[in-house]
């Protein structure tokens, strides 16, 4: 069946979450809105150069940590245990999550991960971190009443 995205601005994680639910869709993973960003220059479906202000997203990937980082990520029903470094550029995993060896900003493959140092449990956001909207930022410190966008992608329903 065919699909389709459906955008909401400006909602907190909970209203992101149960707008998921209602629609019978599901959140896009940071993987997967990397893969628009990093690709959308050659895309039909300009959703980040055409669109630039539906950033910051939130992403359908929920990482849960402690103050050095372990804990778990959960996206699309299961759980990964994962360990999120300092703030700062690092290679990608195979999540999208930055938690490979530490790179820098000249490294096109690499991401900018922020994190809490304290315990912290949210979903993913992506592109922004007070002000810069870098298309390689990814949030793991956003408390659930920030508002952001999100990104549902549902089933198109039949026209008859």
């Amino acid at each position: 069946m065919e699909t389709e995205m459906k955008y909401f601005e400006n909602v907190t994680q909970e209203e992101a979450e149960k707008k998921a639910e209602e629609l019978n869709g599901r959140i896009l993973t940071n993987k997967e809105i990397d893969e628009i960003i990093q690709n959308d220059y050659n895309s039909e479906n300009k959703i980040y150069t055409l669109n630039k202000n539906i950033f910051p997203l939130w992403t359908g990937t929920k990482v849960t940590h402690d103050e050095s980082g372990e804990g778990t990520l959960e996206e699309g029903g299961k759980t990964h245990k994962i360990k999120l470094p300092e703030t700062g550029w690092y290679e990608q995993d195979e999540f999208g999550m930055p938690t490979k060896e530490k790179s820098d900003s000249s490294n096109e493959k690499a991401r900018k991960i922020y994190r809490r140092n304290s315990k912290h449990s949210g979903l993913v956001v992506r592109n922004y971190f007070f002000g810069d909207f870098s298309r390689r930022n990814v949030g793991c410190n956003y408390g659930a009443s920030y508002r952001f966008g999100v990104l549902i992608e549902v089933k198109k329903k039949k026209v008859v």
